[in-house]
């Protein structure tokens, strides 16, 4: 069954003369994401762009993480993410509450392809699901997050599965893909990065 965001979502685009609802493909949903998009760009309630939002993470992750193209994305400020230290550096990366931030599912490739096993070994691996996690850097996360109530927001995150091509390493990592501007990240604890080859 589609929920109430995108049932609101099929009404701002007209179509709630379509019947079944859940008979939209995947093609006329990424239609109603891109034009809603546009309709709501300019508008400033609070309410219709947190379900907006909402509602979007709800599509992009019903389908496979690792194929949808985003269409749909609010323009944010570049920021910079606090400098990891001591316990804080130790698990980033490996905990949903101290997630690597990038930009799209292809960020989180493209790290994953820099990271290296402690001897030097690439790292191959799959998506194996999303999660709740908190959000590190709200400011840059797209949209921004509100800290009104909390320092790190709830966000959603994606988990990784890895394993060095050696054999000898493996170990999850936790994706946050929606920061645009964000800095270059840490690297995880005992792990190497390394640039393009």
């Amino acid at each position: 069954m589609l929920d109430r965001g995108f049932r609101q979502i099929i009404a701002w685009r007209g179509l709630s003369h379509v019947a079944p609802l859940e008979g939209l493909g995947l093609e006329d949903l990424y239609l109603l994401m891109e034009v809603t998009h546009f309709q709501l760009q300019n508008m400033s309630c609070d309410e219709s762009l947190e379900m907006l939002r909402l509602a979007t993470i709800r599509l992009r992750h019903r389908m496979d993480g690792r194929t949808f193209p985003l269409i749909y994305r609010f323009h944010c400020e570049p920021g910079f993410p606090p400098t990891a230290s001591g316990a804080i550096a130790e698990t980033f990366g490996y905990t949903p509450d101290n997630p690597i931030l990038c930009d799209d599912p292809m960020g989180e490739i493209e790290f994953i392809n820099s990271l290296r096993c402690p001897n030097g070994h690439p790292f191959r691996g799959f998506r194996i699901g999303s999660m709740d996690g908190h959000c590190t850097c709200p400011n840059t996360h797209c949209p921004p997050l509100s800290t009104e109530t909390e320092l790190c927001p709830p966000c959603i995150v994606d988990r990784y599965e890895l394993r060095c091509l050696g054999g000898e390493h493996t170990c999850e990592l936790f994706f946050d893909m929606y920061h645009p501007g964000s800095a270059s990240q840490s690297t995880p604890s005992g792990l190497i990065r390394v640039s393009d080859d």
